[in-house]
């Protein structure tokens, strides 16, 4: 993680403060370019299986099994689809990515 200079407010020179964050971290800002909250804060943002694998203190091979032993997902050998039970539970499938496909889990996602 890379030190980046934050400052208190862009139209007055206060001086700045250190704030850690990754350098990319992407923040919404209202219409006059003042920073509002950081983008990823947003709750209906969704985590990827490896994300809320750690969540859960998982590997994301863990994560999926137990996801497919609970009915969330179905497996066909080493490929897994969205049931309509994940699919309830507001689990996303994203076909099309650079990273090939991929799961996408609401934030607050519990596995008994």
């Amino acid at each position: 993680m890379r030190r980046i200079l934050e400052r208190g407010d862009a139209g007055l020179d206060r001086g700045g403060r250190h704030v850690e964050r990754a350098a990319d971290a992407v923040q919404r800002v209202d219409h006059m370019g003042r920073a509002v909250a950081p983008a990823e804060a947003h709750a209906g943002d969704k985590l990827t299986s490896s994300r809320i694998a750690q969540k859960f203190g998982l590997k994301t091979a863990q994560f999926l099994d137990r996801a497919t032993e609970q009915g969330f997902l179905s497996a066909n050998g080493d490929r897994h689809a969205l049931t309509p039970k994940g699919e309830k539970a507001g689990v996303e499938f994203v076909a099309k990515s650079r990273f090939g496909p991929y799961f996408l889990w609401p934030q607050e996602f519990q596995l008994a």
